[in-house]
């Protein structure tokens, strides 16, 4: 399913929802505008912040949400640029003021539901990461079961006597 999304709420949203690039189209030579950057991220967000609307009565929620997500370790950054340089920010009360009377098409769900989605969510990322270790540990101990076995046969190599006698070998390092 696509995401959609309506700005016709949002109060001068034909100002307000849009940046002009500096860019012109080449044939037309009219102004290029792209849509705000915080409301691109606000837009995208809403998936996982599991509201289908900003509205004044939701604000709050939509912040206290982003703070959940963020204490998460699921934070929902947005780049801007300072003078010549480009910085992450997050999303807060103010980003969101502007662009109160969006809606999207997901699916709204109620502080509890949200709450056991958040931690499923975190669950999860506990999950991964145990089998992240798992798999590190488990890598570990192939690496020296094959060095230890490396290491054998070199052993046996110096006794059959095929490596030359007085010759002092390490075992092949990887």
């Amino acid at each position: 399913m696509s995401l959609n999304y309506n700005l016709t709420k949002i109060e001068n949203y034909e100002d307000t929802c849009w940046q002009d690039t500096g860019e012109k189209y080449k044939d037309t030579g009219e102004p290029i505008f792209r849509i705000h950057p915080v409301l691109e991220t606000i837009i995208f967000s809403s998936m996982i912040v599991g509201l289908n609307s900003l509205t004044v009565k939701n604000i709050d929620e939509w912040v206290f949400r982003i703070e959940m997500l963020a204490l998460a370790g699921l934070d929902i950054p947005y780049r801007v640029w300072k003078g010549e340089e480009m910085h992450e920010k997050h999303l807060d009360h103010e980003d969101l003021a502007p662009f109160v009377g969006l809606t999207v098409n997901v699916s709204s769900e109620k502080r509890p539901t949200w709450n056991r989605t958040l931690i499923k969510r975190m669950e999860q990322k506990v999950k991964d990461r145990r089998w992240v270790k798992a798999r590190a540990i488990e890598k570990g101990k192939e690496w020296e079961a094959e060095r230890q076995a490396e290491v054998q046969q070199h052993a046996r190599d110096v006794v059959d006597g095929k490596i030359p006698a007085g010759r002092v070998d390490r075992a092949p390092n990887r």
